[in-house]
């Protein structure tokens, strides 16, 4: 039978139930994980995962954050009143960076974050807002998904976007100055003598929007028109710089310097040159975005959106909500270029 069909899972579930019973779990006994499950029963980790949805949907069992699944249906809390819902589309470090300089905030409201990555996928940041609007958070602070943007605005709670934003949405939002962020990354590029600039990055979302628009418009005023084969657009992965900084490579004319849209995006496109014999500003200059451990690790020039700045913002504005302020509707971090080695001037 294949993996994943619901056949399967169905029929994982029904072994779940027998498992309880010849266990003699009882309510508020806690199921193993759901590795352990998935050994026990010779099917996927994601397979037992839908089981365990489909139970949870028929009040069975139930699930807490970052603990695990139990026995019964689940009974809210009062601590669920100071739970703080966190949606990270990646396990980016900048993301991890300004959740730390949140927890003063967190700490004096008593709240308890609880985050969920979603890997770009919009099904999984539906069902993130979902359980979030179920398990009646106090706030939720997210990397918005464009697809989601009209589920956030379903939440009975206050809302705040953070990095990525949408202009067909009034919820409050704290961005870095992502445009000018980039244009001052590519005058620097241009005073070193680069013409042929490339750029790594993804068109997923209003900001990466502004950091592209920062770079093509530059060139556009130097008199170079951005040429496609040196544009790069898909996910700010570490494996999407890999891969692309190796078909730039492959080109007849290629680039002289790369401009990325974040630092993970740069270090698969250091890597790429690094395993090809390349060496760093000397064939190829590269630009990262965001200035994280990973820039100050590979020695990298990135584009410095200041975490602690946003941090505060956004801590401003939960404030505001919590104290029933009227809270901004939106707040533009600037961004500052941080030169270091991996820039150097055109061959």
């Amino acid at each position: 039978m294949p993996r994943g069909k619901p056949e399967r899972y169905s029929a994982i579930a029904d072994a779940l139930g027998s498992y309880m019973e010849t266990h003699k779990l009882r309510q508020g006994d806690r199921l193993p994980p759901e590795r352990t499950l998935a050994e026990i029963f010779s099917c996927s980790p994601v397979t037992v995962r839908k089981a365990l949805r489909h139970l949870e949907q028929k009040h069975l069992i139930h699930k807490v954050p970052s603990v695990g699944s139990f026995i019964g249906g689940e009974a809210l809390q009062r601590d669920h009143d100071y739970l703080v819902g966190i949606i990270f589309p990646d396990d980016d470090l900048y993301y991890y960076r300004l959740l730390t300089r949140l927890e003063g905030v967190f700490e004096r409201f008593r709240f308890h974050p609880v985050v969920k990555l979603t890997n770009h996928a919009a099904v999984r940041e539906d069902e993130s807002i979902d359980f979030f609007n179920r398990i009646g958070v106090k706030a939720v602070i997210a990397v918005p998904n464009e697809l989601c943007i009209r589920h956030y605005e379903k939440l009975r709670c206050p809302v705040i976007f953070f990095d990525h934003y949408s202009g067909k949405s009034t919820i409050p939002h704290v961005i870095s100055d992502d445009f000018s962020g980039s244009v001052s990354a590519m005058e620097y590029l241009f005073s070193l003598g680069h013409r042929k600039i490339a750029y790594i990055g993804s068109l997923m979302d209003q900001s990466s929007i502004n950091r592209y628009e920062g770079y093509r418009k530059t060139l556009e005023r130097h008199g170079i028109t951005a040429e496609k084969r040196y544009r790069k657009v898909r996910i700010l992965t570490r494996e999407w710089g890999f891969q692309a900084a190796r078909e730039l490579m492959k080109l007849p004319d290629p680039p002289t310097a790369i401009l990325c849209g974040n630092d993970t995006a740069a270090a698969g496109v250091c890597r790429a040159l690094v395993s090809a014999g390349k060496h760093i500003p000397e064939d190829l200059s590269v630009i990262g975005f965001g200035n994280t451990e990973i820039a100050e690790d590979l020695d990298l020039t990135s584009i410095s959106q200041h975490s602690d700045k946003i941090a505060q913002a956004i801590s401003d504005k939960l404030v505001m909500f919590m104290s029933g302020q009227e809270v901004p509707q939106e707040s533009v971090i600037p961004a500052n270029l941080v030169i270091r080695s991996s820039t150097g001037k055109a061959r």
